[in-house]
């Protein structure tokens, strides 16, 4: 076996850096990145509490289930200088949701009008654009899934109109819905529901 000779007392061991100092605060300040916003109703709203400090490609999502451009999302532009939020997408595009209260008369179901008060004309009416952006759809794409609140059983049916209804220029998916409960004195073994508010509970999707 060979054997080594040393021929000082010393060794010296070569290696790395005890410590490693790596300096951050050269240079300016980049510009932040997107940011995502929870906008209330339209971000072009003032009231949407989206901050004045917005920066393009930030972008604003609708959270206001009221509006019927619920969970539409957006992006803050910038186009020939003028700086404007623009519609991307939605993130439920071929449905909606909602809980109507109503009132039922003599077992129609009659939607409020802004005093609170039954409308005359019975039926529901939704609008198309809370649903789906599709131009090209009819009543009959329309896949109605509802219930009703109520103590009782119930015996219920829906009428899809063949048409769209159109007020101020926008489109309405109108529906009427009936409703007749069980007749716990049995005789007759169901009444129609009147002079009853409640709600009704609807899921309408694209087929």
């Amino acid at each position: 076996m060979a054997e080594v000779l040393l021929s000082t007392n010393d060794l010296t061991v070569l290696g790395g850096p005890t410590t490693v100092n790596v300096e951050t605060d050269f240079g300016g300040t980049g510009q932040r990145g997107s940011l995502i916003y929870a906008s209330n109703g339209d971000p072009r709203s003032p009231n949407s509490g989206i901050p004045t400090s917005v920066l393009p490609y930030d972008i604003a999502i609708n959270i206001s289930a009221s509006s019927t451009r619920y969970l539409t999302v957006y992006q803050y532009f910038s186009a020939d200088g003028v700086n404007d939020w623009r519609e991307l997408t939605r993130l439920s595009p071929n449905a909606g949701s909602v809980n109507l209260p109503v009132r039922f008369i003599n077992g129609t179901a009659h939607m409020f009008d802004e005093l609170g008060n039954p409308l005359a004309q019975p039926g529901i009416a939704i609008p198309v654009a809370s649903i789906t952006e599709n131009i090209t759809v009819t009543p009959a794409n329309f896949n109605i899934q509802y219930a009703i609140e109520n103590t009782l059983p119930m015996l219920t049916s829906m009428q899809i109109s063949p048409t769209f209804v159109v007020v101020n220029n926008i489109s309405y998916l109108a529906f009427v819905i009936n409703a007749y409960q069980i007749n716990p004195l049995g005789t007759p073994p169901a009444v129609p529901l009147d002079a009853v508010t409640t709600k009704i509970h609807l899921f309408i999707t694209v087929v």
